[in-house]
């Protein structure tokens, strides 16, 4: 078979099978119609990216925040583990049904009623500006009267046994503060040991908790 013969049928089948047209009719339609669908195509996915990054950002946040708690929670579990210890050391240099304690870090003494002690009773004292005015760590049994006569803390602290295990935690105290002023601090509540309890009083937020010594 020549070559002439071999163009005709390729020409006869290009007849029969025609190429498909082109839908653009030159490059810069082309163009054109490719940077247009591009666009259709990040307009439509765009929701689904802020969708998955608004995903993200709040699983950062929660994880952040379960971070923050963690950090917190074990800080404060050292913070009353070294307050426990430090108590139990000054009562072993004391006889068992000594009052003893401190009082914004100064060591204190006073009278009690009750064998030796077993708890330790905190109570800090905020102001108004939440602000610390005064930090009490008294040790006392489970259950215990004992009065204080420091020059800046006077008054009367009552512990009960309660309920399931319960303690009742009864004072009323005056206070005198770095700035000569004195405030009357009163409360009675049911309170676990290891727990955080607040209680309120005039322009004052006390944070009591009871732990174990």
């Amino acid at each position: 078979m020549n070559k002439d013969r071999i163009d005709e049928l390729l020409e006869q089948a290009r007849e029969k099978h025609p190429a498909p047209a082109s839908e653009f009719c030159s490059a810069t339609e082309f163009k054109q119609m490719f940077f247009r669908r591009s666009r259709m195509q990040s307009a439509k996915a765009r929701p689904l990216r802020r969708a998955i990054w608004g995903l993200a950002a709040a699983s950062l946040l929660l994880i952040a925040g379960v971070a923050v708690q963690l950090a917190s929670e074990e800080k404060r579990q050292a913070q009353e583990g070294e307050a426990a210890d430090r108590l139990r050391q000054l009562v072993a240099l004391f006889s068992p049904d000594s009052g003893i304690g401190m009082v914004n870090g100064e060591p204190v003494t006073f009278d009690r009623q009750n064998g030796r002690p077993t708890r330790m009773v905190e109570l800090a004292v905020y102001d108004r500006n939440d602000r610390q005015v005064a930090i009490l760590e008294l040790a006392a049994g489970a259950d215990d009267y004992f009065e204080l006569t420091a020059d800046r803390l006077k008054g009367a602290i009552s512990l009960q046994r309660g309920p399931d295990r319960d303690q009742i935690l009864e004072f009323s105290l005056a206070l005198t503060l770095g700035n000569g002023e004195t405030v009357k601090l009163r409360d009675i509540g049911v309170m676990k040991t290891g727990c955080n309890y607040t209680a309120r009083d005039a322009d004052y937020r006390i944070e009591k908790r009871l732990l174990n010594i």
